[in-house]
């Protein structure tokens, strides 16, 4: 009985050996498939994480399960709100696209790029996959030829408009060939030829004064005036290489060119008019010089014969005829000066403004050194104009400055700002500046915002600047509040770089 046991015992140990050696190879090769679809999984992860392209994964309420960094990229141009990608960024719902089982793709503008999503809808897992790829040039491409679509349409439709109602075109419209043989011709047209003696409809050369063969070998439309009887055209021939036609458009200008006759003779009379007020200034102050001069030195030569005559009242008299005729001697001369700014201007040349501050400083150096300022000159540019009167510019503008100075210690900046085809220069103080009301005024001749006591002078310096700009076809201004200083600011008409 007990070797039966035994013997069951052996066998039955064996089995079990058995089953567990193969339960120990079953393991072995789950554990080995497991190990290999670990090693799966990381390489397509490491695949996603590393695809230029965006990756997303959001389950069905749109909460981001996963994302590469290109995905991450692109959601910080989405709403996403606490981790969930909403929806207003689609035209789609999750929910949608999970049901339906298909494809969804739509297109993202971001700031600098243009991406397009595929949707991939995995319903049994209750997720939806993302995929993007940047289309910004394809884009680009597509929006040029839908423009470019839209134009030929415009142009298309342009085209039918005017070929559908050429004869009521109130302008002349004529089509010749080379030989000037009329192909097509509206009412207007015909209205412009009929005083022209012209043969079997043939429009020659000698008609218009153009040379029909130079008109068509090039390729850009001349424009030529005519004038039949008592009406001016100006026509715009045009060519037709291909076709060896020639297109003529007119327009009557005759209201133009009787309104240009009109400017020339009134911009004549005004010439006239500005020169005989120059000459006129400048022989009336000639002329006044001598009596003033007479009339102050026979004041003074009194005063000093019959000094011991006469009483202090006398004197105080004397005094008072002495410096109004020198006062009247120095608005005189400043009239002279205004006067010949026009006529007595140099012609126009290429002016380093650097030169010019130099020289105007050059001037002022001893009221520089007397006020102790502090003058501060940026970069200069080239302008065109007159050298002497660009001086006279600067050193009027430098010497208001230190003139109206404030308590504190004179600075005067001068720099110039590039605005298009000018220049625009500032020169700015921190004196005592102007009130608003007076930024107009102080341009005017002979006008004077503070007595004689106080500050000297005749009050044309401003107004001398003003002519010497704007005979430089330029503009000044100011810009200023009382007791903050003054900036005055002028164009210039820059060099053109060759």
């Amino acid at each position: 009985m007990a070797s039966k046991l035994t013997k069951e015992s052996l066998e039955h140990s064996a089995q079990l050996e058995k089953i567990l050696e193969t339960q120990t190879i079953d393991l072995h090769n789950a554990l080995d498939e497991s190990h290999q679809v670990s090693e799966k999984l990381t390489l397509y992860t490491t695949l996603l994480d590393e695809n230029p392209n965006p990756v997303i994964q959001v389950d069905e309420a749109g909460k981001i399960t996963y994302k590469n960094l290109s995905g991450k990229m692109l959601l910080k141009h989405l709403v996403v709100q606490e981790g969930f990608l909403s929806e207003k960024n689609f035209t789609a719902s999750y929910n949608d696209i999970l049901h339906s089982q298909q494809e969804y793709r739509t297109e993202i503008e971001c700031p600098n790029a243009v991406f397009s999503l595929i949707f991939i809808p995995l319903p049994k897992a209750r997720c939806i996959n993302i995929f993007g790829i940047e289309i910004t040039a394809f884009a680009q491409a597509r929006e040029s030829l839908e423009q470019d679509g839209c134009e030929i349409k415009n142009l298309k439709h342009q085209l039918a408009r005017s070929n559908s109602f050429p004869d009521q075109n109130p302008n002349p419209v004529i089509k010749i060939d080379r030989s000037g043989t009329i192909l097509y011709i509206n009412n207007s047209g015909r209205d412009m030829i009929k005083s022209l003696k012209i043969d079997n409809d043939i429009l020659r050369q000698n008609v218009f004064g153009v040379d029909y063969d130079r008109i068509l070998s090039g390729d850009q439309p001349q424009r030529h005036e005519f004038k039949s009887g008592e009406v001016s055209y100006l026509l715009v021939f045009s060519p037709i290489a291909e076709d060896k036609e020639i297109n003529i458009y007119g327009m009557d200008i005759s209201m133009q060119k009787n309104i240009e006759l009109g400017l020339e003779f009134h911009n004549l009379r005004l010439q006239q008019s500005n020169s005989e007020l120059e000459q006129f200034a400048y022989v009336a102050s000639h002329d006044l010089q001598e009596p003033l001069r007479m009339v102050a030195s026979y004041t003074q030569l009194l005063a000093k014969k019959y000094s011991d005559r006469l009483d202090e009242k006398a004197q105080k008299y004397i005094n008072y005829a002495v410096d109004g005729a020198k006062r009247m001697q120095v608005l005189i001369n400043d009239l002279l000066d205004y006067s010949r700014i026009g006529s007595r201007g140099k012609t126009f040349t290429e002016v380093d403004c650097q030169d010019v501050v130099d020289r105007a400083l050059k001037i002022m150096n001893e009221t520089v050194t007397e006020c102790e300022a502090e003058i501060s000159v940026g970069k200069m540019p080239e302008v065109i104009g007159d050298e002497n009167q660009l001086v006279q510019v600067f050193q009027n503008l430098i010497g208001n400055a230190l003139k109206y100075r404030s308590e504190k210690k004179p600075l005067v900046t001068i720099s110039a700002q590039k605005k298009d085809l000018y220049w625009e220069f500032k020169v700015e103080d921190n004196g005592i500046g102007i009130a608003m009301q007076y930024h107009e005024r102080i341009f005017t001749i002979f006008q004077r915002l503070h007595g004689r006591t106080e500050y000297s002078g005749s009050g044309i310096g401003l107004s001398i600047v003003k002519k010497i700009i704007e005979r430089h076809n330029g503009r000044i201004r100011v810009e200023s509040e009382e007791g903050k200083g003054a900036a005055f600011i002028f164009t210039l008409l820059s060099v053109r770089k060759r």
